[in-house]
C-alpha cells in the first residue's frame, strides 16, 4: 500500500531520510506489484500505470542522487530506468496514434451511416491507412515484451529494492532536505507561470508547447514527492500530451499524403479534423491560463 499524501508530509518532517527512501519504494512497489503476465496482456491501462511508475522513479532519483554517499549506484540506476522506458514507449506512442485515428475516422464514418455504398468505400480506405499506421506494431510489441520478460529488469527491479534499503546517506544534507524541496517546488511553479503567461502562449508552435509539457511534468512530480495537490499540474500535463499526440498524427497523415497520387482529398478531410481537434485542446489550455 502506498503511502498517502498526508503520511509523507508528516514523514518529512520528523525524518527526511526515512521520506526519500518512502518515496523512492513506494514508486518501486507499483513495479513489483506488477505481474508479467498482467503486462503482457495488452492491458493498455497497465502498461501505462507501470511506465508511469518508472518514469515517476527516475525522475525523484535524479532529484535524490545528491542526497547518496553512493551516487555511482545511483546513476546506474537511472542508465537502466531509462533504457526500460525507451523499450515501452514506442508501443505506447504508436498506440495511442492508432487509437485517435480510429476516433477521428470513426467520426467520418458516421455521417456516411445512411449512404452504403459510400460508406463501404470510405472504410476500406480508412482500414489500408490504419494498416499502414500499425506496421511497426508487432515488431514495436515484441521489443517491449523482450525487455519486460528480460533478466536485466528483474535484476534492476531487485537491485533498486535492496539498494535503497542499504545505501548511505548524507546526513547533514538530508536534514535541509524540506527546505530545499520547498524552494525547488516554488522555483519551478514560478517558471511554469512565467512560460504560461506569454502572449499568445497557446498558439506557439508545438515544439515549444511540448516543452511547457516537460515543465508540467516536472513541477508536477515534485509536488507529489511532497505530498502535496498535484491535480492542475497534471491537467495541464495531460492537455499538452493530447496536442502533442495530436500534432503527431497530424505529421504522419502529412507526410502519408504527400506520397498519394489518389485520395488526397480524403487525406485533407484526416488532417482538417485532426487539425479542428488541437484547435479544441488550445481553447481548452486558453480557459486554464485566461490572458
Amino acid at each position: 500500500m502506498s503511502t498517502s499524501r498526508m503520511e509523507l508530509r508528516e514523514i518529512l518532517g520528523q525524518d527526511p531520510e526515512a521520506f526519500v527512501r518512502q518515496s523512492l519504494l513506494d514508486e518501486l512497489a507499483v513495479l513489483h506489484v506488477m505481474t508479467d503476465q498482467e503486462l503482457l496482456a495488452e492491458n493498455p491501462e497497465s502498461l501505462h500505470e507501470f511506465r508511469v511508475s518508472v518514469r515517476t522513479l527516475r525522475t525523484r532519483l535524479k532529484f535524490y542522487e545528491p542526497f547518496f554517499k553512493n551516487r555511482s549506484k545511483i546513476t546506474g540506476w537511472l542508465k537502466e530506468l531509462k533504457w526500460l522506458d525507451s523499450q515501452i514507449q514506442p508501443l505506447r506512442e504508436l498506440e495511442v496514434q492508432i487509437s485517435l485515428f480510429e476516433e477521428i475516422t470513426q467520426d467520418k464514418l458516421q455521417n456516411l451511416v445512411s449512404k452504403p455504398s459510400k460508406y463501404q468505400d470510405l472504410k476500406k480506405h480508412f482500414m489500408s491507412l490504419k494498416a499502414d499506421l500499425s506496421k511497426p506494431l508487432f515488431e514495436t510489441r515484441q521489443k517491449m515484451q523482450f525487455a519486460l520478460l528480460s533478466q536485466r529488469k528483474h535484476r534492476l527491479l531487485a537491485d533498486i529494492k535492496t539498494g535503497l534499503l542499504l545505501a548511505e546517506m548524507k546526513p547533514n544534507k538530508v536534514l535541509k532536505l524540506e527546505e530545499m524541496l520547498t524552494s525547488k517546488l516554488t522555483k519551478r511553479s514560478n517558471q511554469l507561470q512565467k512560460l504560461t503567461s506569454k502572449p499568445k502562449f497557446v498558439k506557439q508552435s508545438f515544439k515549444k508547447l511540448h516543452a511547457v509539457r516537460l515543465s508540467y511534468k516536472r513541477t508536477r512530480y515534485l509536488a507529489e514527492a511532497l505530498g502535496l495537490p498535484s491535480k492542475n499540474f497534471a491537467d495541464g500535463q495531460d492537455l499538452l500530451g493530447a496536442i502533442n499526440d495530436l500534432a503527431n498524427l497530424g505529421s504522419w497523415l502529412r507526410a502519408r499524403a504527400s506520397t498519394m497520387r489518389r485520395n488526397r482529398r480524403l487525406m485533407l478531410g484526416l488532417i482538417i479534423a485532426v487539425d479542428g481537434r488541437i484547435d479544441e485542446k488550445r481553447r481548452e489550455l486558453s480557459s486554464m491560463h485566461p490572458a
